[in-house]
């Protein structure tokens, strides 16, 4: 048999002769086969390497600032496992403190400086390479889900991470919106169990989660709307949530009858209206809650409603919360709130009418409100 002729890539000299029973061997530095430009489809992007490791920092970046809104440890251990993989053995430690609540929110801040230079390295790296940028652009949707939990002002380099996502957000994809907030209604839990207190029996629905920011979180205001109504209707009281739809917590399932709904709706139930809105005692402690979050405190809540038994209005609220502050001091508080039924007023009529309940007392049944400043702790006079 002839020997085979094999065509050496253009510009390699002679061509190579050798017998049928062999292989070519190559002799070139040539990065692919003929033909192969830096042009090509196929070639490898000079990038990719680099962008792995980036994109496995933007992961571990993402996964860090879930941990510092969600107080469950599953966040900060899958982050620690990566820097485990990736022998860096300093940021698992870091993140191995960080797996106990509250207390590794300040630890975190260390690795910030690397995560925002890792950022930017990717922004750049996406100017270069349509390669990179596509394939950075789930990364940064996530990113921005988790930055958009952290309230502005807090930390500076947050704020400059912020900043680089939008940015980057806006170039590649500029119809993409920007304001669809996160979705943290997963992170609220439900239960409900029966307690003695005071020497009686009741039936307790609690609900208790981290605050989301409001500004910063999806509500779930239509949802809340259709329950509020099989919650409270015709019976002159609110459908008032425990968490607040602000805070981003739900309201509960919607597959509920209207005589289930008062005492099964996770999170609503019959309050005094006055209490629910504008001026009421509640009301005022979601206010001061909402300020602290704009500021940068974390607040952790639990909310227990006691139902006495064979009723479906709960005849008292008590509530206890943590505050996580941005130089990590963690305050605890509580309150009970009593949940009496009301009067008609001008506007709308009252609980005891439409239930047909007696007043407790003869007169005065109007301004009888204790306004309180909950940040002071005190009775505003």
């Amino acid at each position: 048999m002839a020997p085979t002729r094999f065509q050496k890539p253009i510009g390699l000299g002679t061509p190579q002769v050798v017998g049928a029973d062999a292989l070519p061997h190559a002799q070139s530095a040539s990065q692919g086969p003929v033909g192969w430009g830096a042009t090509h489809p196929d070639v490898p992007d000079p990038y990719v390497r680099e962008l792995r490791e980036l994109g496995l920092d933007l992961l571990q970046l993402a996964l860090d600032l879930a941990g510092i809104v969600d107080p469950t440890p599953a966040s900060d251990g899958a982050s620690g496992l990566i820097s485990l993989a990736r022998g860096q053995w300093f940021d698992a430690a870091i993140s191995g403190i960080s797996m106990v609540p509250y207390i590794g929110d300040l630890a975190k801040a260390g690795k910030l400086p690397k995560y925002l230079r890792s950022l930017e390295r990717a922004v750049e790296l996406a100017g270069k390479s349509k390669k990179a940028a596509e394939a950075l652009l789930p990364g940064f949707r996530k990113l921005k889900e988790a930055l958009d939990l952290i309230p502005a002002g807090v930390n500076q380099q947050v704020d400059r991470m912020k900043s680089v996502v939008d940015q980057f957000l806006l170039t590649r994809v500029p119809t993409m919106a920007l304001k669809q907030l996160p979705d943290i209604s997963h992170r609220f839990k439900f239960s409900t169990t029966s307690a003695v207190r005071n020497g009686k029996q009741y039936q307790v629905k609690q609900a208790s989660g981290r605050l989301g920011i409001p500004g910063n979180v999806k509500t779930h205001r239509e949802a809340s709307e259709k329950l509020q109504t099989k919650v409270s209707g015709g019976s002159g009281d609110d459908a008032g949530h425990l968490i607040g739809n602000q805070f981003g917590a739900p309201p509960g399932s919607q597959n509920l009858s209207k005589a289930d709904a008062p005492l099964h709706a996770e999170n609503l139930s019959r309050q005094n209206w006055v209490q629910n809105q504008g001026g009421g005692t509640y009301h005022d402690l979601e206010s001061a809650w909402a300020e602290q979050l704009q500021r940068g405190t974390g607040i952790d809540v639990s909310v227990y409603d006691y139902f006495p038994q064979g009723s479906n209005r709960p005849s008292f609220r008590s509530v206890e919360w943590k505050e996580i502050h941005p130089d990590g001091r963690v305050t605890e508080k509580s309150l009970d709130f009593m949940n009496p039924h009301t009067p008609d007023a001008s506007h709308r009529a009252g609980s005891r009418s439409q239930q047909d309940i007696p007043p407790t007392v003869d007169s005065p049944q109007t301004d009888n409100v204790t306004h309180v400043d909950f940040v002071k702790k005190r009775k505003i006079e």
